[in-house]
C-alpha cells in the first residue's frame, strides 16, 4: 500500500492491497479478469472496482453452493456433514476477506471516471 501511495502521486487510479496482505492467486485472477471486463464494457474505475471485488463475494457463494449441494447429494449427515459445512462457511469467509484486502486509492480521488483509451505510436 506505500509503494501505491507514491505511485498514486504520479497517477490518478492505483489498485492496491493493504499493507502486510498477501493476495491469493484464484482471487487475484477473479478480480482481475471481472475489472478488466467492466473497465473495457465502459464502465466507470470505481464501478469496475466494485464489481470485481463482488465477483469475488459471487465466486466464493457459487462454490458454497456446489458444495452443499455436494454434501446432500452424497448423503453426508451428523458429525461428518457438521465438519464439512465448518469447512466450507470457512472457505467462503476467507474468500470473502479476499475481497476487502483491494483497495483503490488515492482515497479521496475521483474514480467516477471512465478509462481513457489512449493510442500510442511507437517511432521508427
Amino acid at each position: 500500500e506505500a509503494v501505491g501511495k507514491e505511485v498514486a502521486k504520479l497517477v490518478d487510479h492505483v489498485i492496491v492491497c493493504k499493507e502486510s496482505e498477501e493476495l491469493g492467486d484464484i482471487q487475484a485472477r477473479i478480480f482481475q479478469y471481472h475489472f478488466y471486463q467492466w473497465l473495457f464494457r465502459g464502465a466507470t474505475i470505481l464501478n469496475s472496482f466494485e464489481h470485481a471485488k463482488e465477483s469475488i463475494h459471487k465466486r466464493a457463494d457459487s462454490l458454497a453452493e456446489h458444495y452443499k449441494n455436494m454434501i446432500n447429494n452424497y448423503n453426508i449427515k451428523g458429525e461428518n456433514e457438521t465438519a464439512a459445512l465448518d469447512m466450507i462457511n470457512e472457505y467462503v469467509k476467507s474468500m470473502r476477506n479476499e475481497a476487502e484486502k483491494y483497495v483503490l486509492i488515492p482515497a479521496d480521488g475521483e474514480h467516477n471516471v471512465k478509462f481513457r483509451f489512449v493510442e500510442c505510436k511507437l517511432r521508427g
